[in-house]
C-alpha cells in the first residue's frame, strides 16, 4: 500500500508541481520541492518503526499490521482533499507536506511489522523466494500508480489538474480495503504465538536492538538498507523524475517510466529472491555490487545520453530495465535477510528499525541530485545522466561493504537467532 500512495506522489509530481507550487519557479525547482514533501514519508518511517515495531513485537504482528494499514489509507484519503496553491497559497503545501510526515509514521510501521509476518511462515528452503514474492509487491504497487495515472490522464486530460490528481490519490483506498479483508482472515505467526506462549515477549525491545551482539547486526544491517535505498531512490527520483522533468516530459512521460519499473521489477525481484536460496545472500549481494559498480556509466550513458538527449526512445527503456535489474539483485533477499539478522522477539523493531533509518540518508536524493547535477553541469548537460551514475556507484560500493561485513544467513532457522 505505501508503494502504491509514495509512487504517486511521484508519477504526479509534475501536475502537484502546479496543484501545490507558484508558478513563477522553474519545473525542476519545482519537482525538487515537491518530492521534499514525499522525503518527509521517509524521514518520519523511523519513527513509526520504532513506535509500531514495538508493538509488532509486544502484541503482535497481524494487529499491528491492522493498525498501520488503516493509517496508510486514511492519511492517502485526506491527501485528496486538500486545498491547492490557488485557494490558500503555500499553507496548500504545508498540509501536503504534514500529511507526507504522518503517512511516513504508519508506513514506518508497515514495513516493521509486515516483513517478519510475511517471513516467520515461510520454510527455510524456500524462504528468499518468497521474499522475493514479498518485495514484488513493492513493484506491483509502483506498476498499478504508473497505469492509475496514465488511465487517467487519458480519460480526464487537462482536468488532471482539477480533479484528477484528487482521483489517483483516492484509488488508495482499494488496495487499504483489501488488505484490510486479507488481514483480519489471518492469525498470527506461529513463532510470535510461541514466543508469546513461553513468556518470553520483551518489554521494551526497540532498546534491546542497542544491546550487543543484536546492536553489531543493526549496524551491518543499516549499512545494507541505507544502500540498497541510495540505488532505488536514484531510479525512483533522479531516472524517473528529475531527468524527465529536465527534459521538460509531461506526467504522461513519467508514469510510463513508472509502469516500466513496475512490471519489470515484480518477476526480476522474484527471481532475485530464487537465486538466492541457491547462491547464497551474501554471495549475490557481494557480486552484485561489483559487477554494477563498473556498469553504472555506461548503462547511465545510454539512459540519458543515447535515450534522451539523441532520442533514441529504445535506449531509455532498456536502461531503466537494466537498473531494475540491478536493483532486484539487491531488494529481492532484502526481507529474508533482515528477518534472518534478528530474534523473533526483537524481530519487527530489527527489521522495521533497520530499514527505515536507512532512509535517513536517502531522504533527500533530490536534493543531492539538484545540486550535484549542477556540478556536473559542463559533463551532462540538461540530463543529469552522470551525477546520478556516480550515485550509483556510491551504493553499490556500500552495499558490497556491508554485505562483507555480515555473515551468510540462507537456510537458518529463525527460531535459534540470538
Amino acid at each position: 500500500m505505501d508503494a502504491y500512495d509514495m509512487t504517486l506522489v511521484i508519477a504526479l509530481t509534475p501536475i502537484l508541481n502546479k496543484v501545490f507550487l507558484p508558478a513563477a519557479i522553474s519545473p525542476f525547482l519545482a519537482s525538487t520541492i515537491t518530492l521534499l514533501g514525499y522525503a518527509l514519508t521517509l524521514l518520519f518511517r523511523p519513527i513509526g518503526s520504532a513506535l509500531f515495531g514495538h508493538f509488532g513485537d509486544r502484541i503482535g504482528r497481524r494487529d499491528t499490521l491492522l493498525i498501520t494499514l488503516g493509517g496508510i489509507g486514511a492519511a492517502s484519503a485526506l491527501t485528496a482533499a486538500l486545498p491547492t496553491y490557488a485557494q490558500v497559497g503555500l499553507v496548500a503545501y504545508g498540509l501536503f507536506a504534514m500529511l507526507r510526515a504522518i503517512l511516513g509514521i504508519f508506513a514506518g510501521g508497515e514495513y516493521a511489522a509486515g516483513h517478519p509476518f510475511a517471513m516467520e511462515q515461510v520454510t527455510p528452503r524456500w524462504r528468499g523466494l518468497f521474499s522475493g514474492w514479498v518485495q514484488s509487491g513493492w513493484p506491483l504497487g509502483s506498476g498499478f500508480a504508473g497505469l492509475v495515472v496514465l488511465a487517467f490522464e487519458g480519460w480526464l486530460g487537462p482536468a488532471m489538474y482539477s480533479v484528477g490528481w484528487r482521483y489517483a490519490f483516492l484509488t488508495g483506498l482499494i488496495p487499504v480495503v483489501l488488505g484490510l479483508a486479507v488481514r483480519l482472515a489471518m492469525n498470527d505467526t506461529p513463532l510470535f504465538q510461541e514466543l508469546k506462549k513461553a513468556g518470553k515477549v520483551e518489554k521494551a525491545p526497540f532498546f534491546a536492538l542497542f544491546k550487543p551482539p543484536t546492536l553489531w547486526n543493526f549496524l551491518q544491517v543499516l549499512i545494507v538498507t541505507t544502500a540498497a535505498l541510495i540505488n532505488y531512490y536514484a531510479i525512483a527520483m533522479g531516472m524517473v523524475n528529475l531527468i524527465p522533468a529536465a527534459a521538460k516530459a509531461s506526467a504522461e512521460v513519467t508514469a510510463v517510466l513508472l509502469l516500466i519499473t513496475g512490471w519489470v521489477g515484480l518477476p526480476l525481484d522474484v527471481l532475485a529472491g530464487l537465486i538466492s536460496d541457491f547462491t547464497g545472500r551474501r554471495r549475490l549481494f557481494i557480486y552484485t555490487s561489483i559487477i554494477f559498480a563498473v556498469l553504472s556509466i555506461p548503462i547511465l550513458y545510454a539512459f540519458g545520453v543515447l535515450g534522451f538527449i539523441r532520442g533514441i526512445v529504445g535506449y531509455t527503456y532498456l536502461g531503466v530495465s537494466i537498473m531494475m535489474l540491478s536493483n532486484a539483485l539487491l531488494w529481492g533477499p532484502i526481507p529474508a535477510y533482515l528477518t534472518e539478522r534478528f530474534p523473533t522477539s526483537r524481530r519487527a523493531s530489527g527489521v522495521g528499525f533497520g530499514y527505515s533509518l536507512g532512509l535517513v540518508i536517502p531522504a533527500f536524493t533530490s536534493v543531492y541530485i539538484y545540486y550535484l547535477h549542477k556540478a556536473f553541469l559542463p559533463i551532462e548537460g540538461s540530463i543529469p545522466w552522470f551525477t546520478v551514475a556516480i550515485y550509483f556507484i556510491i551504493s553499490f560500493v556500500l552495499f558490497g561493504i556491508g554485505a562483507y561485513l555480515g555473515p551468510e544467513t540462507k537456510g537458518v532457522d529463525l527460531r535459534e537467532i540470538t
